[in-house]
């Protein structure tokens, strides 16, 4: 739902297992990307990942359930593992 059509979800990895309805990806004509950082010198798709949140591509705008200020970065942690958040932001 929130993805809009012919959007681009970069997808870093999965906590647990996850359910997805491949249906939606079909009907939206929605793209993943999948990414993971390499060794110096190779190819690697974090740097897609980067080029397209900088140019603000991909909105990651509805995903930040939460902002905090930097000091309180234990409870980020907490809040982020307690499964309540899809994304703690902290900010300076």
């Amino acid at each position: 739902e929130m993805v809009k059509m012919y959007g681009i979800i970069p997808i870093a990895g999965f906590i647990s297992p996850t359910e997805v309805d491949p249906g939606a990806w079909l009907v939206k004509e929605i793209r993943l990307l999948s990414f993971r950082s390499g060794p110096p010198g190779k190819k690697n798709s974090i740097n897609t990942a980067i080029r397209l949140l900088a140019n603000r591509q991909v909105n990651v705008s509805p995903l930040i359930t939460e902002i905090l200020p930097l000091d309180d970065v234990q409870k980020a942690f907490d809040s982020a593992y307690s499964g309540s958040n899809i994304a703690v932001l902290l900010k300076p």
